[in-house]
C-alpha cells in the first residue's frame, strides 16, 4: 500500500471519528409511535383538584392556612373521607408528607388526628441518608434537584399504595436550582411529574405569593413561571375580603377540567386543641383569585396562552437582573421563533416598560419595580 493511501485511510478514520463525535455530542432522536401509545383516562384523586400522575400548585400568602389544608388533604386521602361539597374519595391511599416549616410531633400529627386521618398511611420524609468517604453516613435534607430518585425509590417500595406527595413549601427542597430560571424548574418539575405518572400518585406542590397587585394572578406565583406552567392545576389561598375569618381556595389555572369554581373554609379547633379545616357547604363562584389577587378578570385570564406563559418565563429570566436593549430582545424572540404579538401581550401581562437609557439613548426593557 502507498503512503498515499496510507494517508488517505488515516483521513477516512479521522472523519469517521468526528463525525461520531458530532453524533454522540447532539444525540439521537427516541420516537414512540402514536398507534403504540396505550390510551388511558385522567384519573382523579380530588376530581377537579388533584390528578394521577400530574402536579397541582397551591399558592397563597403566609398564614392563610395553607398547611393545615395540606392536612386535610393528606387526612382524607389516607381515610377515604369524602372530599369538600361531598365529592366521592373512591380510592383511600398511603400519603407522604415532605414538610419544610412546621414540626410533626406538636403541630402536623395533631392537626392529622384532628382531620381524622389513617395515621397508618402517612409518612414524613425527615432526611435522606447519604455516605461519604471522608465523614461517612449522614442524615442531609431532601434536595428535589439531587434526590428525586429518593421519591420513585419510595413510590416503587411501596407497590402502588402511594397516592399523595405534598412538598411544603417547593422552595425549601429545590437545593441548588434556581427558582427564578426556568429552564431549571422546568427540568425538575419534568423529572417529578415522571415519577408520578410512572407510580400513579398525585403531587401537590405549596408555594408563595409576591408582593404587589398590578398583575394578572398568575404571575403573582413565586419564583419562575415554569411552576405554574407545569402544573396542570393551580389553587390560590386567600383570604375573604367579605369575611375575615373566612378562607377561599380558588382556581388560578386548570388545565384537565371545566372551571367550576372554588372551595371555602374557616378554621375550627378539635377536641386535642389542634386547628382543623371546616369547608363550606357551597362552591365559591362569585368571587375568583383575579378579582382578589390582580386586576383584570377572570375570563381574561384564562384566555393567557401557555404560549404567552413561556414568553413570560422567558422575558422574567432576561431582565431579571438589569434591563436590555430592545432591539436585542426582539432579536433574541425572534430566534425563538415567538411571535410579536405574543411577546406584546406578555409584555403587557407582566408591566414590562420601555426606558431610554444608554449609549445614544437607546430603548431598553424594564420589569417593574
Amino acid at each position: 500500500m502507498s503512503v498515499d493511501e496510507d494517508n488517505l485511510i488515516d483521513a477516512q478514520q479521522r472523519f469517521d471519528r468526528e463525525r461520531l463525535k458530532r453524533q454522540i455530542g447532539t444525540g439521537q432522536p427516541v420516537m414512540n409511535p402514536a398507534r403504540s401509545v396505550q390510551i388511558r383516562d385522567i384519573e382523579h384523586l380530588w376530581p377537579g383538584v388533584l390528578y394521577l400522575g400530574k402536579p397541582t400548585l397551591l399558592v397563597g400568602d403566609p398564614g392563610l392556612g395553607k398547611s393545615l389544608l395540606t392536612a386535610d388533604i393528606a387526612a382524607r386521602c389516607s381515610s377515604g373521607r369524602p372530599w369538600p361539597l361531598g365529592t366521592v374519595n373512591a380510592t383511600p391511599g398511603e400519603v407522604l408528607l415532605c414538610s419544610a416549616e412546621d414540626d410533626p410531633s406538636d403541630t402536623i400529627v395533631p392537626r392529622l388526628i384532628a382531620a381524622g386521618a389513617d395515621l397508618d398511611r402517612i409518612d414524613f420524609l425527615e432526611a435522606v441518608r447519604e455516605y461519604d468517604e471522608a465523614s461517612g453516613e449522614k442524615l442531609v435534607a431532601l434536595s428535589l434537584d439531587r434526590h428525586v430518585g429518593m421519591l420513585e425509590q419510595i413510590a416503587k417500595a411501596k407497590q402502588g399504595r402511594l397516592r399523595l406527595v405534598v412538598i411544603d413549601p417547593v422552595a425549601a427542597f429545590l437545593g441548588a436550582t434556581d427558582s427564578h430560571k426556568n429552564a431549571e424548574i422546568r427540568s425538575l418539575l419534568g423529572a417529578l411529574a415522571r415519577i408520578a405518572s410512572q407510580y400513579r400518585f398525585s403531587v401537590l406542590v405549596v408555594s408563595h405569593l409576591t408582593k404587589g397587585s398590578q398583575t394578572s394572578a398568575v404571575y403573582r406565583i413565586s419564583g419562575s413561571l415554569a411552576f405554574v406552567a407545569a402544573a396542570r392545576a393551580a389553587y390560590a389561598v386567600v383570604r375573604d375580603p367579605e369575611d375575615p375569618l373566612r378562607r377561599l381556595v380558588l382556581p388560578v389555572k386548570n388545565n384537565l377540567a371545566s372551571d367550576l369554581g372554588g372551595f371555602s373554609y374557616a378554621i375550627g379547633v378539635a377536641d386535642n386543641d389542634a386547628p382543623y379545616v371546616q369547608w363550606g357547604d357551597e362552591a365559591v363562584t362569585s368571587q375568583t383569585a383575579e378579582s382578589i389577587l390582580g386586576i383584570g378578570t377572570h375570563s381574561a385570564t384564562a384566555a393567557v396562552s401557555e404560549r404567552v406563559l413561556e414568553i413570560c418565563a422567558w422575558l422574567k429570566e432576561e431582565l431579571q437582573h438589569e434591563a436590555q436593549p430592545a432591539a436585542s430582545m426582539w432579536r433574541r424572540a425572534e430566534e425563538r421563533e415567538f411571535s410579536e404579538r405574543d411577546v406584546k401581550r406578555a409584555k403587557k401581562e407582566l408591566g414590562i416598560t420601555s426606558q431610554s437609557k444608554g449609549f445614544q439613548d437607546r430603548w431598553h426593557w424594564c420589569l417593574p419595580k
